[in-house]
């Protein structure tokens, strides 16, 4: 249901669902997030889990006089139907009207998922999600048990004394009982107290051991990632380091190689070069003697044929002409002188 829709029937007199235990009738004091409070004659302030509403019925006509005064009431204002729970604990309540699921109690816990009840010697969790409505016992709107309370005492008066003192009796028990429960409700306090107190120790403790955790866990990473890029830096020096040397070793190497294999290419060259020359020469040298050879024997050859052929045909050797006429020079020079 819109909210706008309940606010405007705030003040009136209305009627909660059409019928069944839950069904109530009474003025609407106020209008929550989640909840509506609402005043009845039976149940006195009752709040309601807007979630658990069918249906709100309004007569025009015919009203209630619940004969209180808005003003008179002392009811809960909170945020939200958890925020009104957080404002009943430790109070004596009755969660919902009727039915099985209807039960009485102090209210020793609130969370996000449920509530508990202590009654009698039960500990009971009622689901948040499943309470239609919650009220307080002995507000400023009676209950039906302080209703018939009351009546009792209007009895007593018109009995007998014997009745009055069997009242009497039944009023000591149920005073009794009462102050059982009053004591009861606070040592409930007290050990909820207690509870609460070990519960913030206990996440006190939990939240330092948390911290101190993350913080050996951060400090823990932060040293093990400076090691790691200690020793990858370490790492990657030392196999640049060996990259270099070996590139500078294997280039040095192929340098050397290089140097060595042109050496002895020229090397070989020179000497090939020089080796052919010298039996090139050797080679020119012989065939140049033997060509001599062979043409002064032809010529000294041809020669002595040629005297032969001369002394055959009488004449003198030319040289033996030249050495005559030498000779006929000098006599005749001699004679002149």
């Amino acid at each position: 249901m819109e909210k706008e829709m309940l606010l405007s029937l705030v003040n009136r007199i209305i009627k909660v669902d059409r019928g069944g235990p839950e069904s109530r009738v009474g003025r609407l004091l106020a209008v929550g997030k989640d909840y509506l409070t609402l005043h009845t004659k039976e149940d006195g302030i009752i709040y309601y889990n807007r979630h658990h509403v069918k249906s709100l019925t309004h007569n025009a006509k015919k009203s209630v006089d619940l004969e209180v005064e808005t003003e008179e009431l002392d009811f809960i204002q909170a945020r939200d139907f958890q925020d009104i729970l957080e404002c009943l604990r430790y109070k004596w309540v009755k969660v919902n009207r009727g039915g099985p699921e209807s039960l009485e109690g102090v209210l020793e816990g609130v969370n996000n998922e449920f509530v508990t009840i202590i009654s009698n010697e039960e500990v009971i969790r009622v689901s948040l999600f499943h309470m239609r409505n919650i009220s307080q016992i002995s507000t400023c709107g009676k209950s039906k048990d302080d209703k018939k309370e009351k009546s009792k005492e209007k009895d007593k008066d018109e009995h007998s004394k014997d009745k009055k003192n069997s009242s009497d009796k039944g009023n000591k028990e149920s005073k009794e009982k009462k102050e059982n429960n009053e004591d009861k409700a606070n040592t409930v306090n007290e050990q909820s107290h207690n509870d609460k107190a070990n519960k913030e120790d206990k996440s006190n403790k939990e939240d330092k051991e948390k911290h101190e955790d993350k913080a050996n866990k951060e400090d823990k990473e932060k040293h093990e990632g400076k090691a790691n890029k200690e020793d990858k830096e370490k790492h990657e020096g030392k196999a640049n380091k060996e990259d270099k040397e070996k590139h500078e070793s294997k280039a040095s190497k192929e340098d050397k190689e290089k140097h060595e294999g042109k050496a002895n290419k020229e090397d070989k060259e020179k000497h090939e070069g020089k080796a052919n020359k010298e039996d090139k020469e050797k080679h020119e040298g012989k065939a140049n003697k033997e060509d001599k050879e062979k043409r002064e024997e032809k010529a000294n050859k041809e020669e002595k044929a040629k005297h032969e052929d001369k002394h055959q045909k009488g004449e003198k050797p030319k040289h033996e002409v030249e050495i005559n006429e030498a000779n006929i020079n000098h006599e005749v020079k001699n004679e002149n002188e």
